[in-house]
């Protein structure tokens, strides 16, 4: 599995959300959170045993995937590629 990392080495590095500064304060709500993920790639199990992989972010160091109710485990995961690099309309030109 080249290039995948197993979740029960790591997780991704987490950032500070623009919540964070009201954690512990009379503003903070339920609806925030303190540190998030950049988008990866996870590799998963489903409830019905099938093995998928979808674009996702952790919260809190809690994975936050769509369609979670029928997630049973993420097991791997990995960073997004770089987009590719596309030639400007002006350097065409040259």
């Amino acid at each position: 599995m080249s290039g995948w990392i197993s979740v029960k080495d790591r997780l991704p590095d987490e950032y500070e959300s623009i919540f964070s500064r009201f954690y512990g304060t009379s503003r903070w709500s339920s609806a925030m959170f303190k540190k998030c993920s950049k988008d990866v790639i996870v590799a998963y199990r489903r409830k019905d045993g099938q093995h998928v992989a979808s674009i996702a972010h952790t919260i809190d160091g809690k994975w936050s995937l769509p369609n979670a109710l029928f997630v049973e485990e993420v097991t791997h995961w990995m960073p997004l590629p770089e987009p590719p690099k596309e030639e400007s309309p002006c350097s065409k030109m040259e």
